[in-house]
């Protein structure tokens, strides 16, 4: 199951909203169903719990409560909020029907169709990843920013060589404001000593231990006042020459983002052909 792309527009990899991890989990199961290159959205899907414990590497004894209670207590009421291309705050909220059956462990949920233009037939400010990637993280934190580090890495790649990928590090900078609105984290940890240990040291624990990243940073100071973080990155050199399937997958998230930005000129079916192809290859090399 690991096989799977995450593809998102980048306005919603930016967006202000909070979810826990199993929240977190959820969305991304989804988005791992969905073809990003067709006009096919399944607003509704059934969670198959044994799946998903896999596809998380979970226990899936008592996973159907833990997702339900998730789905009802939490999820159902979550929103989010993005800066639309027309520069106005747009709020959506991510679900529009739950459906469940208690003897059977049935879970469906139906996401709303008012977001589907941030996540298939987009012609441009968008980032896919691989799920492998992010499976084994514990911190919803972790996870979005990842997402937002993968986002960086693919603006600063454009026009290099694939050594230059693989070798150079790139660095960027948020403020602390910025990132405490997009991770929903205004009134929490307000001291920056603890925002710091239990959101960033956290983040930079987690990527660097199971991505294909790593991430230094740097806190950068007005006076006396904590106001910027910057943050290096750079690919893990040593996975793709240790391991020849994970430079598959990393060059199959590369050529994927390749292929998604030609659809302004050669049209989804175009692209629906040629990811059709790059997966046979993929599938190929593995039983080789």
């Amino acid at each position: 199951m690991t096989n799977y792309t995450i593809t998102k527009h980048n306005a919603l990899i930016k967006a202000s909203y909070r979810l826990s991890t199993m929240e977190m989990r959820i969305v991304l199961y989804g988005l791992s169903l969905l073809n990003p290159t067709t006009d096919e959205f399944p607003i509704q899907y059934k969670i198959d719990v044994k799946k998903f414990a896999s596809f998380f590497k979970l226990d899936h004894n008592w996973l159907y409560q833990e997702l339900k209670s998730c789905i009802l207590d939490k999820f159902w009421e979550r929103e989010f909020s993005y800066i639309d291309e027309k520069n106005k705050v747009v709020k959506n909220r991510w679900l529009i029907q739950v459906a469940y059956k208690d003897d059977e462990a049935l879970l469906e949920i139906a996401y709303n169709p008012m977001i589907k233009h941030l996540l298939q037939n987009m012609k441009a400010n968008f980032t896919s990843y691989n799920i492998a990637r992010i499976i084994s993280m514990k911190s919803a934190y972790a996870i979005r920013f990842y997402e937002i580090c993968i986002m960086e890495l693919k603006k600063n790649w454009q026009n290099k060589t694939d050594a230059e990928k693989i070798r150079k590090a790139i660095t960027f900078r948020i403020r602390i404001d910025v990132l405490r609105h997009t991770l929903e984290l205004a009134d929490k940890y307000k001291v920056f000593r603890d925002f710091k240990t239990r959101v960033l040291d956290k983040i930079q624990l987690e990527i660097n231990k199971h991505s294909d990243i790593n991430i230094k940073y740097e806190v950068i100071k007005r006076g006396r006042v904590p106001y910027e973080i910057a943050f290096s990155i750079n690919k893990k050199l040593a996975m793709f020459e240790r391991n020849e399937s994970e430079k598959e997958k990393f060059e199959m998230s590369s050529q994927l983002d390749l292929e998604l930005s030609k659809t302004k000129d050669k049209g989804v079916k175009s692209l629906s052909k040629s990811l059709n192809i790059l997966m046979k290859n993929l599938s190929k090399n593995k039983n080789n």
